[in-house]
């Protein structure tokens, strides 16, 4: 028989004697339940870990959601409609009709991308001419003046002209716009007629993307209308501006209402009597 090795407590038999394998019984027994005990404290950590995980998302989620309402909520952004349409004048010649619309955002946030589109009509009803013009902003409850020209086609006359103004959407109306319009006055040169004025910035920051709309009155009845974007005025300065788009060569205003237009901030018109024309 083979002799089995030494056995801590044996007496160099095999198996140990069954009073002698009572301490590593309990040993044994001791180690488990400190495994246990281990194995129950670090579930413990788990749990208060991913508790405070949770805590944390919580937290995010709720910065996230209060973030979000800086945005603008549903009541101060709108899906688009129309403008209306509260007085238009037109001037017709065998070419071409200069007309002139004042347009009112009937709702009190601004309105954004306005689509202008125009139609020039014979008596018989035929449409003879059509134009498309953009507008940037138009700010809430406001009323704002501007005009174009429509081409019409086979030299015919313009009998009647329609406008209609949609804005692609509404939402929170911007700041008052710095810009005025003056020295609003009608120029003869050596390319024809023009209105010709200033556009001054009253503020310390350049005006960019500006655009100047007018009305022609004659008797007090809008008689034609004209656009010109100039770009952009200087900070604490003024910008000229000569329009020549809807204004016929021998159409002479008494009177403008002019304004001009600037994104994302409101707007304000500007009514001045005609100047004499002048020659170059």
């Amino acid at each position: 028989m083979t002799n089995m090795p030494d056995w801590p407590g044996g007496d160099g038999g095999w198996p140990i004697p069954p009073e002698e394998r009572r301490p590593f019984r309990r040993l044994i027994i001791m180690f488990a339940v400190i495994g246990v005990v281990v194995m129950l404290g670090l579930g413990a950590m788990v749990v208060v870990g991913y508790s405070n995980l949770t805590d944390l998302e919580d937290d995010a989620e709720q910065r996230v959601r209060g973030t979000t309402t800086d945005v603008p909520a549903a009541s101060s952004l709108d899906e688009g409609g129309d403008l209306a349409v509260v007085e238009s004048g037109f001037s017709a010649r065998a070419s071409e009709a200069s007309i002139g619309v004042k347009l009112r955002n009937d709702r009190p946030l601004a309105a954004r991308h306005v689509v202008v589109a125009f139609t020039a009509r014979d008596a018989s009803g035929g449409v003879i001419g059509q134009r498309t013009e953009i507008l940037e902003s138009v700010d809430g409850s406001a009323t704002i003046a501007f005009g174009t020209s429509v081409a019409v086609q086979g030299g015919a006359s313009a009998a009647s002209v329609e406008a209609r103004a949609h804005a692609v959407k509404f939402e929170q109306a911007g700041r008052a716009s710095p810009l005025a319009v003056s020295d609003v006055r009608v120029q003869d040169g050596q390319y024809g007629r023009s209105v010709m004025g200033a556009v001054g910035n009253s503020s310390n920051v350049r005006a960019r993307s500006v655009t100047v709309g007018c009305v022609f009155r004659s008797q007090g009845v809008i008689v034609g209308g004209g656009t010109d974007r100039i770009g952009s005025v200087p900070a604490s300065g003024t910008a000229a501006f000569k329009m020549t788009q809807g204004v016929l060569s021998d159409l002479t205003p008494e009177a403008f209402e002019c304004n001009a237009l600037v994104p994302a901030v409101r707007t304000a018109t500007t009514t001045s009597q005609a100047a004499p024309s002048l020659s170059a």
